[in-house]
């Protein structure tokens, strides 16, 4: 029979070589950015959602969820007059929940973006430069001329 202590230590070390591999490979293609403080008490804006950009970089049909739920079934394709899709949604944490997963399918280039979103910021901005992602939290809008 075999040592359970043996098979316990196995098994930890298992796991923890998945997540490093999970890591190495999230941290290698996603970037995250928190450009304001996470304090938007002063903000004028609704604190219980986020509202969700897609910037530069995309050209696809693609598929957003939010915990598994289709939000978005649409082309998003830059306008390079402004550097952005013009697209964004809107997701309320209290309605649907305070740690929501956002996924994005990329449809013809097989590419997706799961995360979790973060509920202290009240923007975020979605940009995508060939396989990689950068995701931008704000708490200021970026005002556009």
């Amino acid at each position: 029979m075999l040592n359970t202590s043996l098979i316990y230590t196995f098994i930890f070390i298992m796991i923890n070589l998945n997540l490093v591999a999970q890591n190495k490979f999230l941290k290698k293609n996603i970037e995250t950015y928190y450009l304001d403080n996470c304090d938007n008490n002063n903000l004028n804006i609704d604190k219980d959602s986020i509202i969700i950009y897609f910037e530069s970089g995309f050209s696809d049909q693609a598929e957003v969820y939010i915990n598994n739920k289709l939000v978005i079934k649409e082309k998003l394709e830059e306008y390079k007059s402004t550097g952005s899709t013009n697209r964004d949604f809107t997701y309320n944490f209290i309605k649907y929940g305070k740690y929501p997963t956002l996924k994005i399918y990329l449809l013809k280039s097989r590419q997706t973006l799961d995360v979790v979103l973060n509920n202290k910021y009240k923007f975020l901005f979605i940009n995508k430069m060939k396989d990689k992602w950068s995701l931008i939290y704000r708490n200021t809008p970026i005002i556009r001329e």
